[in-house]
């Protein structure tokens, strides 16, 4: 490269020059602990393309051997020894397996001096292993060279495959000496917390496809570390809320299969239930359930857990102990729980009246990247103990490939076996939901009543203790104490009343939707068709009617939007802060059939400004009261706006005013209408046949929502 010109006479051109001392900036003290250092070198085993890595500790070394890529003289030249080098960012998948990569900044391999003094690196490669070589470097020597320039390993070349341990023919051996610190269980553990997720479960470990094979063996510590290291290495699958295992035994005879779900708290359910063709003689399966939301057990980390299981997750099959590659992974749907999700399925075709309540079965049923498991079936059982008149069309059979099974009777048989239990399990964890809401509420109320008792209790102790003209006002006291308490009692069982038909109508209405949804699109492409069909003046007398149902189905189609936020997971179970302009935005858009034409004016929020973190549903719930009250207070108004605007406090709070023109309020009783069943605004049985007004719930639930995400509501 050509040296740039002076700017001006008298000036002469200096390099920069390096310290020394950024070596240990870069190595120890961005890595910071000896665990983390240590899993650096081991994810360069992975994404040099090893499917082995022996971590071996000796009493003064630790040495990290794989059956990788390896490198050659030049390659480490090139590769290993520059400092920064972005080939890994610019590769991004490895050249052998095609992994993604997991390092990108170059400055893994400078951990190994967080680890000890010495390194040495003995190196085969895979396409050329007598280009074999071997390094060593001296950290405390690079140090006192001064200059990052001047420092260096000394590097040689090898002839021969036979310079690596535990028989590798190829790969990279690193070897760590003079060690800095005395590895303890707790760092055996933190560890495999940095390693775990490039590990296959262990069960699918030998028969997956090669690329995905990456097996991390452990020596030469004792058992309790070792068992430290282990349990880690485990946590995810530890991790499950429900598992469900199935048996089918002399399927042919008896038609009949059995399964046992356990929830993670040790809540059980059994059921037994017929195979619809009587072709699977023997089966069985042992499926996982997980859920990949909230804090996970051993300090696992929600990102890489869905990662994982998406990856090697999925319902595997197991042919006489060989895998079927089919099935399994997260892009083998051959259960169609996919296609339950992408089409908003929300009721079990399969399962008994009795447990197809009528809001629906499958609100809780998992993806293929919350489940694995694990399907054992035998297709050389099948066929020998199948009578000889019997068809092989409804034999369990694999096909020539040895990929899949044949789509006949008993593969119908194992799918409606398996599919069965997932739609039990979305039943019962809907139950748990829907009982764990009504016991808060119960616990609630109950809690509320045992104080109310205490408190009538001491005022009938006091009778026996005040004066004489003291004792019939505290008896009158008494009697509307109890009357008041009474009718809180039967307010109570109202609202408990309320909540189930409210859950259960919101369910129905999910439903609702889904059906709808499907009769709009049928609805939607025979208008095109008739359309096209009609020509002259059978168009033109026809053209009216076609335009009014293309009205109906825009119209219907917006009313569908008013349910969004409760059709996707993101909106419906993930808090988040979100952003106030936007959010109005769109649930103005979603709720424009009941606005009915009015405006929501937004324009003066600074695009900044954020909600207090929450769910997109939760925030829907608050402002669709909030407008939908709104319009009904501006019915008679001539002039109908509805005007959201921030405004900020001496002490920096920021509030969210949203204005009407509608009638008002009594600002001193404003505060009754948070009380569940109150109602100020009346309305003729007209206006409320049309769908305006509610049943006075409405504030009740925009304070509940509010004061969970944090915030207050008030009329000002």
């Amino acid at each position: 490269m050509a040296q740039a010109a002076a700017p001006a006479e008298g000036y002469s051109y200096v390099n920069f020059t390096i310290d020394a001392e950024l070596l240990r900036e870069l190595g120890e003290r961005l890595v910071g602990k000896p665990y983390v250092a240590l899993a650096e070198l081991v994810k360069n085993a992975y994404d040099a393309d090893a499917i082995r890595c022996v971590i071996q500790f000796g009493p003064d070394s630790i040495e990290i051997a794989d059956n990788g890529n390896g490198m050659s003289h030049s390659e480490f030249v090139g590769k290993w020894m520059r400092i920064g080098s972005t080939h890994k960012r610019e590769e991004r998948i490895s050249p052998q397996f095609e992994r993604p990569l997991t390092g990108s900044k170059g400055i893994g391999r400078l951990s190994a001096q967080f680890l000890g003094s010495q390194i040495e690196v003995r190196s085969v490669p895979r396409t050329n292993p007598s280009r074999s070589m071997q390094a060593n470097v001296d950290w405390q020597e690079s140090y006192q060279k001064g200059s990052l320039v001047e420092a260096g390993a000394w590097v040689k070349d090898r002839a021969g495959t036979k310079i690596l341990p535990h028989k590798f023919q190829h790969g990279t051996s690193i070897r760590i000496t003079g060690l800095k610190d005395r590895w303890t269980s707790e760092m055996f553990r933190e560890l495999a917390g940095e390693l775990w997720f490039l590990q296959p479960p262990r069960i699918v470990a030998a028969d997956i496809d090669v690329a995905s094979r990456f097996n991390i063996e452990l020596k030469g510590v004792s058992e309790s570390d070792l068992e430290q290291y282990e349990s880690q290495t485990k946590a995810a699958l530890g991790n499950w809320i429900a598992r469900i295992r199935g048996t089918v035994e002399n399927g042919r005879a008896s038609r009949e299969a059995k399964i046992r779900l356990e929830f993670s708290d040790g809540e059980k359910h059994t059921a037994t239930y017929s195979l619809p063709n009587g072709a699977l003689d023997q089966a069985r399966f042992d499926v996982l359930i997980f859920k990949l939301s909230g804090r996970q057990a051993g300090g696992i980390s929600v990102e890489d857990a869905r990662k994982y299981f998406k990856r090697f997750g999925g319902v595997h099959i197991y042919d006489s102990g060989f895998r079927l590659p089919y099935y399994g992974g997260g892009e083998h749907d051959w259960l169609s729980l996919e296609v339950a999700h992408s089409h908003r399925l929300i009721q079990s075709q399969i399962l008994p009246e009795a447990l197809r309540p009528e809001g629906g079965t499958l609100q809780d049923l998992p993806t293929l990247a919350r489940v694995f498991g694990v399907v054992r079936v035998s297709t050389s059982h099948e066929s020998q103990t199948a009578d000889a008149k019997t068809p092989p069309s409804r034999l369990l059979t694999v096909q020539v490939t040895r990929d899949k099974l044949i789509d006949n009777l008993a593969y119908a048989d194992l799918e409606y076996f398996v599919r069965w239990a997932f739609d039990f399990y979305s039943y019962h964890s809907t139950a748990r939901r829907t009982r764990a809401a009504a016991e808060t509420i119960s616990s609630f109320v109950d809690a509320i009543d045992t104080r109310l008792e205490t408190v009538r209790l001491q005022a009938m102790a006091l009778k026996s203790k005040v004066p004489a003209k003291l004792v019939e006002p505290l008896e009158q006291a008494l009697d509307r104490f109890e009357e008041a308490q009474e009718k809180r009692r039967i307010e109570a069982d109202a609202e408990r009343v309320l909540l189930g038909a409210l859950a259960t109508a919101g369910m129905g209405s999910v439903a609702l939707q889904h059906e709808l949804a499907k009769e709009l699109i049928s609805l939607t492409e025979q208008i095109k068709a008739l359309d096209a069909q009609l020509v002259g003046e059978e168009r033109e007398e026809t053209k009216e009617a076609v335009r009014s149902l293309k009205k109906w189905v825009k119209t219907a189609s917006q009313t569908r939007l008013m349910f969004a936020p409760f059709f996707h997971v993101e909106d419906r179970d993930r808090p988040k802060r979100l952003r106030v302009g936007r959010t109005l935005k769109r649930l103005a858009s979603n709720l424009a059939p009941l606005l009915r034409g009015t405006e929501v004016e937004i324009d003066d929020i600074d695009d900044n400004l954020q909600l207090p973190k929450g769910t997109f549903a939760g925030w829907n719930a608050v402002f669709q009261n909030i407008f939908v009250n709104a319009v009904n207070a501006m019915l008679e108004t001539p002039q109908k706006r509805i005007r959201c605007r921030a405004q900020s406090d001496s002490k920096g709070r920021v509030r969210l005013i949203v204005e009407d023109t509608g009638v008002g309020l009594d600002i001193d009783s404003s505060e009754e209408l948070f009380r569940p069943f109150a109602r100020k605004l009346e309305l003729s049985e007209e206006r409320q046949a049309l769908g305006f007004g509610g049943m006075g719930i409405g504030l009740t639930i925009v304070r509940m929502v509010c004061r969970t995400y944090g915030c207050e509501i008030h009329f000002i």
